[in-house]
């Protein structure tokens, strides 16, 4: 009698957990936007020639497993990012201006998520102040809560800039709001 009841009270509070995950995501607004910069001592050309080598990003980008070009979507280029967790995103480069700005737009494969990042790179002397602007929305409410409260919003856009700069040669980034 008494497993019956401490199993009924544990699987009341993980539906009851359940749920007020769920509401507190449904109430969270689904889009979002942020900006995040960076300090690169490169000149915007090397920036632009590491952002734009798709093929390679795997090489510089932890959490990627591989890169694999879609060929063209829109008239524009179209990549697929897997990454090690085993969930992917479909990549668009909707604009592109060398060495200066390029805009791609983000789609989960799940379906949960959508969005933009734009990359802005600003010449500062022998350096490079690389912005990124991110907006988005997502879908589900679970997700909205676990990007809010677990992961953070801006935690995937912070890692790549920190790895950008790692790549171009920056012992330690510091990645600015």
């Amino acid at each position: 009698m008494r497993v019956a009841k401490a199993l009924a009270l544990v699987l009341g509070l993980a539906i009851f957990s359940i749920g007020l995950v769920m509401l507190i995501g449904a109430s969270l607004p689904d889009e979002y936007e942020f900006s995040r910069s960076v300090n690169v001592s490169q000149p915007p050309d090397a920036v632009w020639r590491v952002l734009n080598d798709f093929p390679n990003e795997p090489s510089w980008r932890p959490e990627l497993a591989a890169v694999k070009q879609l060929g063209s979507r829109r008239k524009h280029e179209a990549w697929r990012e897997i990454y090690k967790e085993g969930e992917s995103m479909t990549v668009e480069v909707a604009e592109s201006v060398p060495g200066k700005r390029q805009q791609l737009v983000l789609t989960g494969d799940t379906g949960a998520f959508e969005g933009k990042w734009q990359f802005e790179l600003t010449p500062n002397g022998a350096s490079t102040r690389v912005v990124l602007h991110e907006e988005g929305s997502y879908t589900h409410p679970f997700t909205r809560f676990r990007q809010r409260f677990v992961t953070g919003q801006a935690a995937h856009a912070e890692a790549t800039l920190r790895a950008l700069a790692t790549r171009l040669g920056e012992a330690s980034p510091t990645v600015s709001r």
